[in-house]
């Protein structure tokens, strides 16, 4: 670029050096008449060098920190940093620098906004819903990736806010049910604007279902509770004999416990009585009339339950033991009762395989005793005859009953667990079979094995 000043300064000093010759002859310097003047103007210029280059750092300087913040900011928003030219002049890529500083801090104020924007929407939609105490702060590397998030965000809760819509009407008639069946009399505030049909909150419409459900649930766990309490106690006066004319029965009613869920959410549905604290109360009053008469009455309950189960021993063939009277025992009774009940058909049914089985052994052997007795063969045909018969069919027999009773236990233990009679009969029943031999002479087998044991 020509500047005016340097080349007529240049001309000028072309010009004196031209006519300094004419006045001069080497060794003898051309401005040695002017030496001061040009030694001036040599530390003029050499000051105005350095203040230059004082002012070219400086412009640099400034570039280089401007662009430092575009690269900031660039990735503050979540572009790929520019490749910006550097221009030959130092003034006009500052200008540039600043320019495009300017417009990417616009779109950095833009995205900023956005997202505060969308924040107050979530904010919004979260508080209508009751989801506020599902939020995560969330940490986002730059504004276009916490756009993103919020804007995805910001759909779900919509769909939220759609689905939970769809479903205020649903859940406020399941409400208006509950109320219904626990006969709510003292209603609270947002009972109140349910029963008045006033707009109420998603999320309040949630807690309060909740909270009628968990009471209903609660509710009916004690009336069960209750109810199986009073059908046990009264099971010992029917065992007695007992009147009861004076338990009232209806205070207790069996369809409180049979409501369930989807039946509450049919309008048609018709919920005759009420499941509330005074039906509860009244349970609890049965119950504890019963409790008085059973403690009045425990001697005779407790010698009836310890009859029984010494019944039960004797079928089970095991010893029985006297139990001193204390509720404490009365419940180990009841629990024993309680497991030897379902066992007693089966245990009777191999007990009477095993008492066959015993008897044809007992036959067995008494035979072969007798068929060794010479005087035998003068009996009459027909004994003879059947003897023979029985000589045929015994072992068999007796095999046949074996396998039997080893399938019956089986199945038994496969239920009860292990077949009690003097041991474990099964393994008892296996020793004796494993050890014993035949004697082929009287009992025709084949293969097969004779009842009595290997003889020591």
């Amino acid at each position: 670029m020509k500047c005016e000043f340097f080349e007529e300064l240049k001309a000028n000093i072309t010009t004196l050096l031209q006519k300094a010759s004419l006045i001069t002859m080497p060794p003898m310097l051309p401005f040695r008449y002017h030496k001061n003047e040009f030694n001036i103007i040599q530390d003029t210029i050499k000051k105005c060098i350095a203040e230059t280059e004082d002012k070219i750092n400086k412009i640099k300087q400034s570039n280089n920190t401007m662009y430092a913040k575009i690269h900031e900011i660039t990735l503050s928003i979540g572009l790929e940093p520019l490749k910006l030219k550097k221009a030959g002049n130092l003034l006009i890529e500052s200008e540039i620098l600043e320019t495009h500083y300017k417009e990417m801090r616009l779109l950095f104020e833009e995205k900023k906004f956005k997202t505060e924007i969308l924040t107050k929407e979530i904010e919004k939609f979260s508080k209508e819903i009751g989801s506020l105490e599902d939020e995560k702060e969330e940490v986002f590397n730059n504004l276009i990736d916490k756009i993103d998030y919020l804007e995805n965000r910001l759909v779900s809760l919509r769909n939220k806010k759609i689905e939970l819509e769809r479903s205020k009407v649903i859940k406020i008639n399941e409400i208006l049910n509950y109320m219904k069946i626990l006969e709510k009399k003292d209603y609270d505030e947002i009972e109140t604007k349910i029963i008045s049909g006033e707009d109420v909150k998603l999320h309040e419409i949630q807690q309060k279902h909740k909270e009628l459900v968990d009471e209903y649930n609660d509710k009916s766990k004690r009336l069960k509770e209750l109810q199986k309490d009073i059908r046990k106690l009264r099971k010992y006066f029917d065992e007695l004999d007992l009147k009861r004319e004076n338990i009232n029965e209806t205070n207790i009613n069996d369809s409180f416990c049979s409501v369930n869920d989807t039946l509450l959410q049919n309008d048609n549905y018709n919920i005759n009585d009420s499941l509330n604290n005074k039906n509860i109360e009244r349970a609890e009053s049965v119950l504890k009339e019963l409790q008085e008469k059973k403690k009045l009455l425990f001697k005779r309950i407790f010698k009836l339950k310890s009859e029984e189960l010494k019944e039960m021993y004797e079928i089970f063939k095991m010893p029985y033991k006297e139990y001193q009277e204390s509720e404490k025992n009365l419940e180990k009774i009841e629990s024993q009762i309680h497991d030897l009940i379902p066992k007693k058909d089966s245990f009777l049914m191999i007990l009477n395989l095993i008492e066959k089985r015993d008897n044809l052994k007992n036959a067995m052997i008494d035979f072969e005793r007798i068929a060794s007795d010479p005087k035998r063969l003068f009996k009459n045909s027909i004994q003879l005859l059947n003897e023979e018969r029985f000589r045929k069919t015994a072992a068999p027999n007796l095999l046949k009953l074996e396998k039997e009773i080893l399938e019956k236990i089986e199945s038994y233990e496969n239920e009860f667990g292990v077949f009690y009679l003097n041991g474990n009969y099964k393994n008892i029943l296996n020793d004796e079979i494993n050890n014993r031999i035949i004697n082929k002479s009287i009992f025709i087998m084949g293969g097969f094995d004779s009842p009595r044991k290997k003889r020591k």
